[in-house]
């Protein structure tokens, strides 16, 4: 640990041989490699940018199994895929008791008030933060190594909030709200990257002196200058540097201006120039390899795109403050704070106080939640996905080669670890399958049989498929059929027509995205009936015809609730008679005002199952014996939404309806930070055919006949006659069939 006294110490940490030796800079540190290896500008970095590696995926497909017999394990043939858990959250470093504790185990070890972090190409990490006074900056050895403490600062002077990295040198960089950027040079940097670097620890008394770059404590300001300590500027935030390592990027928060700093002495000071919107307050910004700057800005609740011909655009998100999953300027943020970069160009956001999530925005602009609820409900809760907890995450940084995403947890005094690489399937495999989010890997024992899908829509392309359509204020925007803005009295329904196929069982699945908080009068429903409207009604979230509707809604102030439904004459009510066959009322917290996985499925007996995001809301309610005997091959799938007084946003995406029996589709994706493959895998699941035959009639060299049928094909690829067949010695079901499979023998 350093001293605190006022002089300066020298602190060293053992070296390491860098199997990469990397050269490479700023918050990616591996990632700002690429444009360096293309340019040529060092060998470090070429061999750097030969190491970017993208994913590789494929299964042996089709798969034929029957149902209620154990499967042999079906292993992908994969590259470049970590045995991680695609979005899993766990604790990094930090007890969640705050302090300046350091440890030879991060775990251990105590943080408080973490606002900024980067990490160097050796893989250790920097962190900013401040408790008691003080300002210090922390140093986690690669891997979660030993925590010390570089930096021990009077926050009064210099409280430290952004940092960043010199890739080609190993010099650090930090930024304080008193108006000034210092830097901290390496004193091994002849040999970094291939050793850790050093550095003398700035004090109280010898920091001014010593190591200010640009801007003067305590004096704000906005001018330029070629000499950085002649600029001026107001509460300098996070900062980034291009991928030469020449220019260290700033937002500037309280000028409204992303600043370009020069790494060459006398370190001058220019404005970057810009048309278009007008950045208001930026928070934090990032360099991508080109020189396209995106900063995030907490007033404006936006993420802005800076060209390199200056052009600011709003990139994501709105001046409306919010959360909402969508396309570009659809989306909602509500705080957004901290940003980084991965090697794919997907951006990742650590999206504060209004929403404790981490978000992820592709390099088309769709917003996604990465982790995190969404919805400010705030938590130490560790995890997948949206059902972890963060409590104001301030700070976001990528790991590439370890496929991993570090949040800074400001108020839980947690650096928090998200796995952004493994495997995930879509739609869900048939019940009693599964896949390993780590290894790809399917196994199981099916139980039921698989189902045809009769329509899927990602509504990417902003139009509904063949054979759907909408009313009312329904809308294809953001990536996702949006049923209601956010706006009073809204009415808006999304249709997908009768599929032509009469069968019991029915399995939807489909996103359900919200801004619902409150148990005003609105919400939204799925039907499934042949009378079932796009118009008209009177409680249009409790569905609409005869059938069978699910409801997630509220009325006039009731308890807000999940219900199924079947029958026409639906009411609000918790109370399970007449046409309410279930109410919900204690799981509600999984949808409500966040994007969640719906998924309702009805067995061949009549049994609906609802989960959502995988926890069961309703378990094999038995429908009315009226849905056995009916004609479902004309009955329509409708969603419908409405809002009261409130303006709560309803959407659905990623829509896959099965119905019939017989092979389907999944698509397993597999990820790391350098981006995503994808392989489609064809699965069917059936019972073996059931054959009666008879007593052998007649057999010559080349022929035989019996009195043999077929009772039931069971999915199976039977003949018409009811004969297995191949062109083997060993005759296997793999042959063709009829369409009912049946047929007398001869």
């Amino acid at each position: 640990m350093l001293s605190t006294t006022p002089r300066t110490t020298t602190l060293s940490l053992p070296g390491r041989e860098n199997p990469s030796n990397t050269s490479i800079s700023g918050k990616r540190t591996l990632l700002k490699g690429i444009l360096i290896g293309l340019l040529c500008c060092s060998i470090q970095a070429e061999a750097a940018a030969q190491t970017l590696q993208t994913p590789t995926v494929s299964y042996s497909s089709p798969q034929l199994y029957m149902r209620n017999s154990a499967i042999s394990n079906l292993s992908p043939t994969a590259a470049n895929v970590p045995a991680q858990t695609f979005r899993n959250v766990t604790t990094y470093a930090g007890t969640g008791t705050g302090g300046s504790t350091n440890n030879t185990n991060p775990l251990s070890a105590t943080f408080e008030d973490i606002v900024s972090m980067v990490m160097d190409a050796r893989g250790n990490m920097y962190v900013a933060e401040s408790s008691g006074g003080r300002s210090r900056i922390r140093r986690i050895a690669a891997n979660g190594g030993a925590v010390v403490t570089l930096m021990d600062l009077n926050a009064t002077n210099h409280r430290v909030w952004g940092l960043a990295i010199n890739g080609s040198t190993g010099d650090l960089y930090f930024s304080v709200t008193q108006h000034a950027i210092y830097r901290v040079p390496n004193t091994n940097s002849s040999n970094y990257p291939g050793q850790d670097p050093n550095y003398s620890s700035p004090s109280d008394a010898t920091i001014e002196s010593n190591n200010r770059m640009a801007g003067l404590r305590g004096t704000s300001g906005n001018n330029d200058n070629t000499t950085g300590t002649s600029a001026r500027l107001n509460t300098p935030l996070g900062m980034d540097l291009d991928a030469t390592n020449a220019f260290l990027y700033v937002a500037d928060k309280d000028n409204g201006r992303v600043r370009k700093i020069s790494l060459t002495s006398p370190y001058a000071v220019t404005t970057v120039s810009t048309t278009g919107v007008t950045i208001a307050t930026p928070e934090d910004v990032v360099v991508d390899p080109v020189g396209v700057m995106f900063a995030t800005s907490t007033t404006a609740n936006v993420v802005y795109r800076i060209g390199t011909d200056g052009l600011v655009t709003n990139f994501a998100g709105s001046a409306t403050a919010g959360y909402l999953d969508g396309q570009g300027t659809a989306a909602r943020f509500n705080d957004p704070r901290g940003i980084d970069m991965d090697a794919a160009g997907n951006l990742y956001v650590a999206d504060g106080s209004g929403t404790d999530a981490i978000r992820k925005i592709t390099s088309g602009g769709y917003v996604s939640t990465l982790a995190g609820s969404g919805t400010g409900q705030s938590g130490t809760t560790e995890g997948v996905g949206t059902s972890a907890r963060f409590n104001v995450p301030m700070e976001v940084i990528v790991d590439r080669t370890n496929s991993l995403l570090f949040v800074g947890d400001n108020v839980n005094d947690k650096i928090r670890k998200v796995e952004i690489g493994g495997y995930t399937v879509s739609p869900s495999l048939p019940d009693g399958l599964s896949m390993s989010a780590t290894t790809g890997v399917i196994s199981g024992t099916p139980t039921v049989r698989s189902r045809q899908i009769t329509y899927s829509d990602d509504f990417d392309d902003a139009a509904g498929g063949t054979g759907t359509s909408i009313a009312g204020n329904a809308s294809y925007v953001g990536g996702w059929m949006r049923l209601i803005d956010a706006a009073n009295s809204q009415d808006g329904a999304f249709r997908v027509d009768a599929s032509g196929v009469n069968t019991n069982g029915l399995q939807v699945d489909f996103k359900f995205i919200n801004g619902k908080t409150s148990n005003a009068a609105d919400g939204m429903s799925y039907s499934f009936a042949p009378d079932a409207a796009t118009t008209g009604g009177s409680s249009p979230s409790l569905g609409t015809g005869t059938g069978l509707s699910l409801s997630l809604s509220t009325w006039s102030g009731n308890t807000i609730k999940t219900n199924l439904y079947y029958g026409s004459g639906r009411a609000h009510s918790t109370a399970v008679s007449g046409t309410l066959l279930a109410s919900n009322t204690s799981n509600n917290s999984l949808w409500l005002g966040r994007t969640a996985n719906i998924s309702l499925s009805i067995d061949d007996d009549g049994k609906v199952t609802v989960k959502v995001d995988g926890t069961t809301l309703f378990n094999q309610v038995q429908l009315p014996a009226g849905y056995a005997s009916a004609n479902k091959s004309n009955w329509y799938h409708v969603f419908r939404a409405t809002s009261g007084s409130l303006n709560d946003v309803y959407a659905i995406d990623d829509l896959v309806i099965r119905q019939g029996l017989g092979a389907a589709n999944h698509t397993v994706t597999a990820y790391n930070a350098d981006g995503r493959a994808t392989s489609t895998l064809n699965i069917n699941v059936a019972d073996l055919p059931t054959v009666v035959t008879t007593t052998l009639g007649s057999i010559t060299a080349t022929t035989a006949s019996s009195g043999g049928n077929v009772t039931a094909d069971g999915g199976s690829a039977v003949t018409a006659r009811g004969v297995a067949y191949g062109t083997s010695p060993s005759p296997t079901i793999a042959g063709s069939k009829t369409t009912d499979g049946t047929g007398t023998g001869s």
